[in-house]
């Protein structure tokens, strides 16, 4: 194989019978082939022969620099720091798993490893080897990227991370926005087929248990008695029946599309009141920042980086999730007072909201800011 490539994207569980190499515009890619169930056995094992596969795809007299996208890929990467101690590792981290555990944070892991081993239940015990294997990782890499204010303060504050290590980046798009105004509004909604007198309230993502949209469902089913003229739109794939079944009796007021393409998600964007991303995890929603874009007020949860986008009554409201398990109605009616402190403002204040969402985006979340960031990242 050619090594001589200045990028390199490896995607592992390809599909692939055999490693396959191929090249765009310069970029070279590789495919791994999925673990086998008897590699699954011995995962050990198969980490270090992927480690040497990778080895061999590359020059080890040059500066090989790592760029790591997945925790769960640490095995994989800390044995090739083993094989190759030169190369560097950049971690940068989209999903912490153990979070999404019965809504956990870090006020939860800081009680957790106060406890003995002994006094840990089940889930404890897996959310502790995780956070073990998590911090060792970070520890062993030569930087940390956050996407989110959130989980920078948790690495400092929980797992101990050296300021130093750690890099604050925000995701950005290029903005592909255009606003339209209140008459323009009106006829994008006919032209959809949607009422021209309904607010419409959007969400955009999977359809699936992490993504909160049951809650949002029974908010807006509460909704319905304080405001009748309103519309969710759900927009993603996912499982439909289990979601279709908590809209009856208001199926009129609620349209699924399924996974749509993105000309029309931005239609769709430019006729929306308000974004709402009930989620119990994210990082640095692109949603969100799409919808910034267009300026759409959010309602988000106080959940990992929804919390940093959100400038609270300003371009929209953050509702912690602390104690949605136990008390998953208190968060619902959140949910749906803060839809109605929205909907039922005047026009001049809807339309302040809206800038101010748009601002966020400016100030943030372009795609220049974002490569300004990353020249000032100090990588290694």
């Amino acid at each position: 194989m050619d090594v001589c490539s200045a990028l390199t994207i490896v995607k592992l569980e390809s599909g692939t019978n055999v490693i396959e190499e191929g090249w765009s515009d310069g970029v070279r890619y590789l495919w791994f082939p999925s673990e086998t169930e008897e590699e699954e056995m011995r995962h050990e094992s198969y980490c270090l022969d992927l480690a040497e596969s990778l080895r061999f795809c590359m020059n080890e007299e040059e500066d090989n620099i790592f760029l790591v996208n997945y925790l769960s890929h640490s095995e994989l990467i800390l044995n090739l720091k083993k094989i190759i101690s030169s190369c560097r590792i950049i971690i940068v981290i989209h999903y912490v798993g153990w979070y999404t555990m019965k809504r956990r944070n870090g006020s939860y892991l800081e009680c957790l490893l106060g406890k003995v081993s002994t006094d840990r239940d089940a889930t404890e015990k897996i959310v502790y080897k995780e956070f073990v294997a998590n911090k060792d990782f970070f520890l062993k890499a030569d930087r940390v990227v956050c996407l989110s204010e959130h989980t920078y303060n948790l690495l400092r504050n929980v797992y101990g991370i050296v300021e130093q290590k750690i890099r604050l980046l925000y995701n950005g798009l290029v903005d592909e926005a255009r606003i339209l105004d209140i008459e323009q509004r009106k006829i994008q909604k006919g032209n959809l087929s949607f009422k021209v007198e309904d607010q419409i309230i959007l969400y955009v993502g999977r359809l699936n248990q992490i993504k909160g949209v049951y809650y949002l469902i029974n908010a807006f089913r509460k909704l319905l008695d304080c405001l009748p003229n309103v519309h969710l739109l759900v927009v993603g794939d996912g499982d439909y029946s289990a979601y279709l079944s908590e809209c009856e009796g208001i199926w009129n007021h609620v349209t699924f599309t399924g996974r749509i393409r993105k000309e029309k998600l931005y239609q769709l964007y430019q006729i929306s009141d308000i974004g709402v991303l009930p989620s119990l995890q994210e990082q640095c929603s692109y949603v969100a920042i799409e919808m910034m874009m267009h300026g759409i007020p959010l309602i988000g949860t106080a959940s990992t980086g929804l919390e940093d986008m959100i400038q609270e009554g300003l371009n929209g409201y953050a509702i912690s999730i602390e104690d949605v398990d136990a008390y998953p109605e208190v968060f619902i009616e959140k949910l749906k007072s803060s839809m109605v402190r929205i909907l039922s403002l005047s026009i001049d204040e809807k339309n302040a909201m809206r800038q101010q969402s748009r601002n966020v985006y400016l100030k943030h979340y372009t795609l220049n800011v974002m490569q300004e960031g990353m020249k000032e990242l100090e990588w290694i």
